[in-house]
């Protein structure tokens, strides 16, 4: 019977560290980046951005104010058709508000 309670233990302990693993990944999976209010290095965590682009990012949200939608990055120069496809389900602009106050690059 001991045997049997501890190994229902055990079957019960993995079963919760999976689970917690697969809401951390998923967690991490579902994070947006803001193209409204991200910072360069903000944007530079995201796969294909690198310090050029990402400071193009921010130099388009400062001329011509908060984008409106995710798709709007296509005019930034560097973000054509392949590369805003890969990108598009990783941002969001969503914060216009706090965007209009002014965010500076962060070198």
């Amino acid at each position: 019977m001991k045997w049997c309670f501890k190994k229902a233990l055990v079957v019960i302990a993995v079963g919760l560290v999976t689970l917690s693993i697969s809401f951390a990944a998923q967690a991490d999976v579902e994070k947006k980046v803001d193209i409204n209010s991200a910072t360069v290095k903000e944007l530079r965590e995201l796969e294909g951005v690198g310090k050029t682009l990402a400071e193009r990012i921010v130099e388009y949200r400062e001329e011509h104010g908060p984008f409106r939608d995710v798709s709007e990055l296509s005019k930034v120069k560097g973000i054509g058709k392949a590369r805003y496809e890969r990108m598009k389900d990783r941002v969001t602009a969503g914060n216009r508000e706090k965007a209009e106050v002014g965010s500076s690059p962060d070198h």
